[in-house]
């Protein structure tokens, strides 16, 4: 049986508008993204196969697909657009993680998956480092041949974690060990025995983190000492703080780091250390001619955290989550190496076998079935649940569908699809309406903007709606935007413009003296005038340009706005600067330092604390590198 008939067998039962009847006839098979075509359908070309050779590609095709069935005039409307729509997605989630459909999942009893994952039995690691627990933990004992547990650390009650996390640590030791005689890993915090919160870290929930002593030798005499007697704090040169008595081991530290990334179960995320020391092992390793695959592994996860300190007393270890424990709920945050395997075939696997559970004639069953696909943080749950949202008639479904839907940034265009089939459908109210659009504008997706035209353009809509429209495109910095929101300015309802007028301003980084949704009809034919003649006079440049002509208000010098030196300007301007800047100086921020930070916040002040306590941490370290 292909994907598609699959899919269409799932998904047929989710619609209370087709009949048992409908349901039971066979369908036949087509390329991933298209439905067969049921008998009342007209018949019609086959359409040709996606090729998956462009991600990119695949997924606008994706999503014509699910627009296409969006749009379609079937005989069994709803059955045909829910299974190609949602087919279009699990297409796009194949695109995505690089790899192309090769067989349906086994079947699986999706009751028996959702007893596992509520009642779990053996060793897990659940949810989050910062926010999980530990369940069937392993307890590392103070002393063993090649580790000890550093004093500070042992009264903590922090020596439990998962099975692999200890398996880890003592072959690491052990390899060591074996390159230099008589050496011993010393340990700091692991978990609590349950996991949950330690009050050294906001990480070590879930037994998939670990603090390890550098190793260290005596200064006076150069010999290495068998174990670290505490977490020795280092200057950049290797030399540590506070009289200079040890010296930072890089020859030992370069082998634990080794043995790290190299162990065949260990999949590592980081290995948390300053840049300086950092640089010490790199330097190292190539002396000794390491392969290139192991330095391009430690230069991704070898790194010193940006929210944290600097970790210039220890390592901090992190794992990625075992197969076994993603499947019932671990969660992995933060980059993905491409040289770690982050499950994803088989998370989308998983998703695709439970999805008959969404058709369980017990709605309670339903729910579950959707907060385990939330639990295991599938790469296609926004989808799913999107589209579940969109062609489920069930109210509490499609409800806990949207909310979960909320807690995703990234969309593929079938699930755009799905929010736009909920908007324009009458089985929502306004409250969830409201809520969508402001996913749409979360989603950063740039099919927004064809449904978003569309909206304004109808005149059925109330004005409170096409403002919700026009704040879908809060995030949409394309160029081409401006002509549209120039024309829209003199026609839309007053609450509209002022939506618009927001994302010209964002776009150009540039304002004219004008309140839109109040002004008279001369203010705004000047308006206009205005802003026409400045679209003109820079159309042919880009929007890069147009950002760095607008730093130049709060004493950025344009070419310097993407610079670490123009870092202490921008912060300073952040509480009085109009809103525009504020928007654009955030942008510029985390492009400059690569850190996260909430588009969705405007109020210059908070963003001011925000950035200011991050870059207080990292302000001299970063500027001495530019």
């Amino acid at each position: 049986m292909n994907r598609a008939r699959t899919l269409a067998s799932i998904l047929c039962l989710l619609s209370t508008t087709i009949t048992l009847e409908a349901c039971a006839q066979p369908q036949t098979s087509l390329p991933p993204t298209r439905l067969a075509d049921v008998a009342e359908q007209p018949s019609r070309a086959a359409p040709t196969p996606v090729d998956f050779s462009s991600s990119a590609e695949a997924i606008d095709m994706a999503h014509s697909a699910a627009l296409e069935a969006a749009n379609a005039e079937a005989a069994k409307p709803a059955f045909a657009q829910a299974t190609l729509a949602l087919d279009a997605a699990i297409s796009a989630t194949d695109a995505r993680i690089g790899s192309v459909w090769r067989q349906d999942p086994a079947p699986l009893d999706y009751h028996s998956v959702l007893e596992s994952w509520k009642n779990p039995s053996g060793s897990l690691s659940a949810g989050s480092t910062s926010r999980g627990l530990l369940l069937g933990s392993q307890e590392l004992a103070f002393d063993g041949d090649h580790h000890t547990i550093i004093p500070r650390a042992r009264p903590r009650n922090t020596r439990f974690g998962h099975p692999t996390m200890l398996a880890i640590l003592k072959d690491s030791g052990e390899a060591v060990a074996r390159q230099f005689p008589g050496s011993k890993i010393a340990i700091g915090n692991i978990a609590y025995k349950n996991g949950g919160d330690i009050r050294w870290s906001v990480s070590h929930n879930s037994g998939r983190d670990a603090d390890i002593a550098f190793y260290v030798k005596d200064a006076k005499t150069g010999t290495p000492l068998e174990a670290a007697p505490d977490l020795v704090t280092f200057e950049e040169n290797g030399v540590s703080m506070g009289g200079g008595e040890y010296l930072f081991d890089v020859e030992r530290n370069w082998a634990l780091a080794k043995a790290l990334l190299t162990h065949d179960k260990a999949q590592i995320q980081y290995i948390f250390i300053s840049a300086g020391l950092k640089q010490m092992l790199l330097d190292h390793a190539r002396e000794l001619g390491e392969p290139a695959e192991i330095l391009a592994r430690a230069e991704d996860a070898l790194k010193q955290p940006t929210d944290s300190s600097p970790h210039n007393d220890h390592f901090h270890l992190r794992l990625t989550c075992d197969l076994e424990d993603r499947l019932r709920g671990c969660v992995d945050r933060g980059p993905r190496w491409e040289w770690v395997d982050w499950h994803d075939r088989e998370l989308l696997e998983r998703t695709i076998a439970m999805l008959p559970g969404l058709q369980d004639p017990d709605p309670a069953t339903r729910l579950e079935v959707l907060a385990y696909i939330d639990a295991i943080q599938s790469p296609a749950a926004p989808e799913v649940a999107l589209l579940i949202a969109a062609y489920n008639d069930d109210p509490e479904v499609r409800e806990r569908a949207v909310g979960m839907a909320r807690g995703y940034y990234a969309f593929d265009g079938a699930a755009i699809v799905g929010m736009q089939r909920l908007i324009r459908s009458g089985s929502i109210d306004d409250s969830s309406r409201a809520k969508l659009y402001a996913l749409l504008r979360r989603s950063l997706d740039p099919w927004t903007i064809p449904f978003v035209k569309e909206q304004l353009a109808d005149r059925a809509l109330s004005p409170a709606e096409k403002a919700w429209a026009a704040r879908a495109l809060s995030h949409q910095m394309e160029p081409e935007l401006v002509p549209y929101i120039l024309e829209q300015l003199m026609i839309q309802p007053p609450e509209v413009k002022q939506e618009l007028a927001l994302v010209l301003r964002r776009i150009t980084n540039h304002s004219e003296a004008i309140v839109w949704d109040k002004a008279s009809v001369d203010e705004l034919e000047k308006a206009h005038a205005k802003w026409t003649g400045w679209w003109e006079s820079n159309r042919q440049f880009e929007r890069e340009r147009w950002v760095a002509q607008g730093m130049k208000e709060i004493g950025v010098e344009p070419n310097f706005f993407k610079a670490y030196t123009a870092v202490d300007t921008m912060l300073t301007a952040l509480p009085s600067a109009p809103d525009h800047l504020v928007y654009n100086i955030n942008r510029s921020l985390r492009e400059i330092t690569g850190r996260w930070a909430p588009l969705e916040q405007t109020d210059g002040k908070k963003l001011q604390d925000y950035w200011k306590k991050w870059w207080s941490k990292h302000r001299k370290r970063l500027l001495s590198t530019s």
